[in-house]
């Protein structure tokens, strides 16, 4: 594993936006780097993979275990929520996407940072735009990404009807609506009929019982992306069952995309290689502490033997969820340092299957939504 720095193509800003990357930068920094990418080998490719898929089956088993072992309040699931998420879990209603970040340095096991099941987005840059990059500037080389074509292949397995509708919504920013839009393009190219609206178009019809869009219609299906726990915060979340709309992701999601499944996890599996020990108490040494209800790198503290070392502000301080002290401690892991930047390693699940790898970087410890993101390849 190598980071190399080369020359970006002229006018790189043109082509990553005509191919759906029209967020590439922000107020001047720029959030796609291709004046770097990172080398592997097929081998260092095979071991992320592997671990991607290990650790969501341990994923799977922490679901199981916190409803059978009614641990919610680990989790942060609303007492009013917990048995529509029990019967969603139950119905083995079918999921779509995550992305599993890890740290990695090409030889030790992948550690598990956290587990992106909900709402995530980088998508357009793993799935699209470093895949034509390496077609242009590596072309004699292989990249871990066949997440396209399995995303058009996971709709096909979801047993939504050919011809059927899909809704899909999110909030107004550029960054979700056009990972929205992507998505809404692979469903499409699997034979199904789509609409997209913001989230706050979606209506309530009192009368029949029922969400709809902007034009009265039912949702049946709606792919949102819009995390569940501002759903359950929401006036909107008290219908969200009776409503009969299927959501994408389903209401089970939202156990995994609780930050406090990464205790669960430790506590079922405390010598699995890719687990890191964490809990909802506070840890000494060096460690991590999160909101188990959080975003973008936000409010995360990195201390060392009571010494903070690094930290980052943002809108979830208060643990985000009716228990003001609801973090969860992990122990830190540094993560490998290239040219004097940091690179978390976000491999995609696609359905059960792991399909593809993006790369953010920052110079700092903590990974932000504005950190860049940098392609990769292998040789073949």
């Amino acid at each position: 594993m190598k980071r190399e720095s080369i020359t970006a193509r002229p006018g790189w800003q043109d082509i990553v936006a005509a191919q759906g990357l029209i967020y590439h930068s922000i107020d001047g920094a720029e959030l796609w780097n291709e004046s770097a990418c990172y080398r592997f080998s097929r081998a260092q490719i095979e071991q992320l993979a592997v671990a991607a898929e290990r650790s969501h089956e341990m994923c799977m088993q922490a679901v199981e275990a916190v409803i059978s072992e009614k641990l919610w309040d680990l989790v942060g699931i609303p007492e009013r929520y917990r048995a529509m998420v029990t019967r969603s879990w139950q119905r083995r209603e079918k999921h779509l996407y995550g992305r599993f970040d890890f740290a990695y340095d090409g030889t030790f096991a992948p550690k598990l940072l956290e587990y992106n099941a909900d709402t995530p987005t980088a998508l357009i840059e793993a799935a699209v735009t470093q895949w034509y990059w390496m077609k242009e500037c590596r072309p004699n080389t292989d990249q871990f990404n066949s997440i396209h074509e399995d995303l058009i292949a996971r709709w096909g397995d979801m047993g939504l009807l050919k011809g059927g509708l899909v809704h899909f919504t999110s909030m107004d920013t550029f960054e979700d609506m056009m990972t929205c839009g992507y998505l809404r393009d692979t469903a499409e190219q699997a034979g199904l009929k789509s609409e997209q609206l913001a989230m706050s178009a979606v209506g309530w019809d009192a009368s029949r019982r029922v969400f709809v869009d902007d034009q009265m219609r039912i949702m049946s299906t709606c792919f949102k992306l819009y995390p569940w726990e501002w759903i359950f915060s929401d006036a909107f979340g008290a219908n969200v069952e009776a409503g009969g709309t299927r959501w994408l992701e389903p209401a089970w999601k939202s156990i995994l995309s609780s930050k406090g499944i990464l205790a669960v996890l430790h506590t079922l599996f405390p010598n699995s290689p890719y687990i890191l020990p964490a809990s909802l108490k506070p840890m000494s040494g060096h460690v991590v502490k999160k909101p188990i209800r959080s975003r973008e790198g936000s409010n995360v503290q990195i201390s060392r033997t009571g010494q903070i070392i690094e930290q980052s502000d943002g809108p979830y301080a208060a643990g985000g969820s009716d228990d003001p002290t609801a973090f969860v401690w992990q122990k830190a892991v540094e993560l490998p340092v290239f040219d004097g930047m940091r690179p978390v390693m976000g491999v995609w699940m696609i359905g059960d299957k792991a399909s593809g790898l993006g790369i953010r970087e920052d110079e700092s410890r903590i990974t932000s939504n504005v950190s860049p993101f940098v392609p990769h390849y292998f040789s073949r």
